[in-house]
């Protein structure tokens, strides 16, 4: 989202390097496409780590892009929480992701076709809309709470950090205002985040280390 703080700190750089690591000697293919999702709960620097990552990527010869689930909930950000009220906390979850439409770019992406993206521009109130050539890119990075429910991904990785390790870092941030609701909504998605824990081939825990391995 554009206008989101973005908070680079030392165990960023060491986490998107055991990822970087990891990817490459047990992942990377050449002259194929890549799609790496870096999940986890709010607060685990998932989107620090993915634009490190795409830094590191780079120094390796490889080109890369990053794409935030933040910029694909069927509701606006300003309106999500209105919404969320109205319907409950059982609404909250990974149905508030257009997949279709992230799943019909990681397609274009993999055929080397033009990616539609869109963006949220937090002091405009709107999306921006943008078209990205896909045929110079080696990888496709998506970064968000619930980045691991999408398919045709190569590799999945998962950011450990229980709500209370990483409230610190979301005040920090200072991202959405935070409430004794919200508090239940980071809780309600950290629930719905251990759902795809199983399914990660890399997964990180707080400090940076790596914790399992599974590709």
């Amino acid at each position: 989202m554009i206008g989101d703080k973005i908070l680079i700190q030392k165990l960023h750089k060491v986490k998107a390097r055991k990822i970087l690591f990891t990817f490459l000697n047990r992942v990377y293919k050449k002259n194929y496409k890549h799609v790496i999702t870096i999940a986890g709960c709010s607060g685990t620097g998932k989107t620090e780590v993915a634009y490190v990552l795409r830094n590191l990527l780079y120094k390796q010869g490889l080109n890369s892009k990053v794409i935030s689930l933040d910029d694909y909930y069927e509701t606006n950000w300003e309106e999500r929480n209105e919404v969320r009220k109205k319907k409950g906390l059982d609404y909250v979850g990974h149905t508030e992701i257009r997949w279709k439409l992230l799943r019909s770019i990681v397609d274009n992406f993999k055929s080397n076709k033009i990616l539609k993206l869109q963006e949220i521009d937090k002091f405009a109130g709107s999306y921006e809309l943008k078209r990205c050539e896909s045929l110079g890119l080696d990888v496709l990075i998506v970064e968000g709470i619930y980045a691991n429910y999408l398919d045709k991904v190569t590799f999945h990785v998962f950011l450990e950090g229980s709500v209370s390790e990483t409230r610190a870092f979301r005040l920090e941030r200072n991202k959405e205002k935070q409430t004794t609701f919200r508090e239940l909504i980071v809780k309600k998605e950290y629930q719905e985040v251990l759902k795809r824990k199983n399914v990660a081939n890399l997964i990180v825990g707080v400090n940076g280390q790596i914790r399992e391995i599974r590709c």
